[in-house]
């Protein structure tokens, strides 16, 4: 079974929240667009049409980074859920 087979999605997206605003440097907008969140602000909606690909990438990259540390660093330790 997978290392991470012990682990729950339950507050998976809360978690990438709080990392993303807390210790990166990316824009709200980046952020909730990687969530899929929509724009509630109909007017910006109907402007707003880039989707900011490459942003959502370098995120998720650092989040891959970010979530194999945390992994190592649990590697060598009991946990217990």
């Amino acid at each position: 079974m997978p290392k991470f087979a012990d682990f729950v999605p339950h507050g998976f997206r809360s978690t990438f929240r709080d990392w993303a605003a807390e210790t990166t440097e990316y824009s709200n907008e980046t952020v909730e667009l990687a969530l899929a969140h929509t724009i509630q602000n109909k007017v910006e909606a109907a402007y707003r049409r880039q989707d900011q690909q490459e942003k959502r990438a370098g995120l998720m990259g650092d989040w891959e980074g970010f979530i194999e540390k945390q992994m190592e660093s649990l590697s060598d330790k009991e946990v217990c859920l």
